[in-house]
């Protein structure tokens, strides 16, 4: 994201002011990854050698969704 970019992310989306709305500011600004992309590991190599643990884009997605978030 170039700065006109990120300028206008910033302009059309508030700063967010709780985990609802940092959720979903999250979500909006990293919209193009994918689903299948980790976000957060909690675990690596513990289950088998390269075997990682988390959540990814796409469990935050439908968190947001189960959450009625958008």
């Amino acid at each position: 994201m170039n700065n006109r970019e990120l300028h206008k992310f910033v302009a059309e989306n508030p700063q967010p002011v709780d985990a609802r709305s940092a959720l979903a500011h999250t979500l909006r600004f990293f919209a193009d990854e994918a689903d299948s992309k980790l976000v957060v590991m909690a675990t690596s190599n513990v289950y088998g050698d390269g075997v990682k643990t988390g959540l990814t884009w796409g469990d935050l997605r439908a968190i947001a969704l189960q959450l009625d978030i958008d």
